[in-house]
């Protein structure tokens, strides 16, 4: 960085400026610093002081948070102001800001705002204006930006649960052509030893057959024991790989009995059909509980994004919070969901995929917030012509000093690269200015409730 003479001509390139008065450049050119940066230089570091007003004459500044490494965030050229605007709440830039390329600029500092207003009144109503644009593109940015993140880790947890059906689909079908021929080779010898008949009479078994409900893993275990015994004691050298199969069908040793009764006399070939026949089921079932996975997946995420539906509509609340936490249930293994519901709850007018947005938002911060293990709750009501959504957890709590910070943009707990910041404060703008609402949050010990309130009408 260095100074360069002053030249009250070269403001007129900026577009705010161009058409000022001699004498209104002449004060600017007077109370301004005039630098030039280097390619590369930083002009304005994350964190300082937001001391001043940048005029840019030549080249380009570039600005990027600590947190989105490398990413260009914004960027401005020959031509626009930028930095603190007179009437910003800024205090501090949020963002590194370097020069692309040999930059020319003039500062004017905060504490000239006031004189220069009063010197050059047509300015304040030309920088409010540029302010309220600026303010309204970066918040569309940053909103955009905390979308696409929010996609991310969606598409990242999707991915992973749609990978478990789809391999276990995979692995099913590919089983099923062995287990097929198999059963139908042992149906065949079955059949030349007992006729079709005595095959019919020994399928009613297995209409009759129930699986069994959960059991103790140990109690299972027996069960499997007691079966393969029975076999091995019977002449079934297989009884042994048999058994799981048998036992998982519902298949006791009272059932054994009973079919080695209809057996007439062929009862190995009729457990090694018996066995063949419950495994093919068996992998047909794993195949369409598979698939019925992975549709509802797809379903979830249609849902999730109101798909092929206009922008706002009526949109029924448990629908969006049952499809995010489809979406999220990798992030709740190990948690307790607890739901409690008013199912009469009417339909409200909304933004249903902004509305998701807010749910994932504070559905994942609970997540963060459990570690993996604890209960989240959620609840709906209404009450005062309102819907109410709450969403609880059983985490850490959130201590006084963030309390006071946490709907501010750009601050979280979170560690570099995890978190923007802006979750919450999005979430907020959403259901406050979007739709008319108040989102509210209690937090203590082993509790953090987030209350989003909605107009029904």
């Amino acid at each position: 960085m260095k100074p360069i003479p002053s030249d009250p001509a070269l403001l007129r390139a900026v577009t705010v400026l161009a058409d000022l008065p001699d004498a209104d450049l002449e004060w600017l050119a007077a109370h301004g610093t005039w630098l030039e940066y280097e390619h590369g230089e930083v002009a304005n570091r994350a964190g300082s002081p937001a001391d001043s007003m940048v005029l840019l004459l030549e080249g380009e500044l570039q600005a990027r948070r600590p947190e989105t490494g490398d990413e260009v965030v914004f960027r401005a050229g020959a031509g626009e102001v930028t930095a603190l605007l007179p009437f910003s709440r800024m205090t501090h830039f949020v963002a590194e800001t370097r020069a692309f390329g040999t930059t020319r600029v003039v500062r004017i500092a905060r504490e000239v705002f006031p004189e220069m207003l009063r010197a050059i009144p047509v300015l304040e109503e030309r920088l409010v204006t540029l302010m309220t644009d600026r303010v309204r593109e970066t918040t569309r940015r940053d909103q955009q930006r905390e979308k696409l993140m929010a996609l991310g880790r969606l598409s990242a947890g999707l991915a992973h649960e749609l990978n478990n059906p789809a391999a276990a689909a995979v692995r099913a079908a590919h089983d099923l052509a062995g287990a097929l021929s198999d059963a139908q080779r042992r149906t065949a010898v079955l059949a030349e030893r007992l006729g079709v008949q005595g095959v019919l009479a020994l399928e009613e078994h297995l209409r009759g057959l129930e699986p069994p409900a959960a059991a103790d893993p140990l109690a299972r275990s027996d069960q499997e024991e007691r079966v393969a015994e029975w076999l091995e004691a019977h002449g079934a050298a297989e009884g042994w790989e048999w058994a799981p199969t048998l036992v998982e069908a519902g298949v006791d040793n009272a059932c054994l009995v009973e079919m080695e009764e209809d057996s007439d006399g062929a009862l190995t070939e009729t457990l090694g059909w018996l066995e063949a026949t419950l495994r093919v089921r068996q992998l047909l079932h794993a195949v369409e509980g598979s698939t019925g996975r992975i549709s509802a997946l797809v379903k979830a995420v249609k849902s999730y994004t109101y798909m092929d539906q206009a922008a706002r509509k009526e949109v029924d609340l448990h629908e969006g919070l049952e499809s995010t936490l489809t979406l999220l249930g990798h992030k709740l293994r190990g948690i307790e969901v607890k739901r409690d519901y008013r199912r009469d709850l009417p339909r409200v007018p909304a933004y249903g995929g902004d509305l998701n947005q807010v749910w994932t938002n504070l559905i994942d911060n609970a997540a963060d917030a459990m570690g993996g293990s604890g209960t989240l709750r959620v609840r709906t009501g209404a009450e005062g012509g309102r819907a109410r959504v709450e969403i609880a957890d059983t985490g850490p709590g959130i201590p006084p000093d963030v309390m006071g910070r946490m709907w501010d943009p750009f601050f979280t707990t979170k560690e570099p690269g995890k978190g923007t910041g802006l979750g919450l404060e999005i979430a907020r703008r959403i259901v406050e200015e979007k739709h008319g609402g108040e989102i509210e949050v209690e937090s203590r010990p082993g509790e953090t409730k987030f209350c989003v309130w909605l107009p029904m009408e």
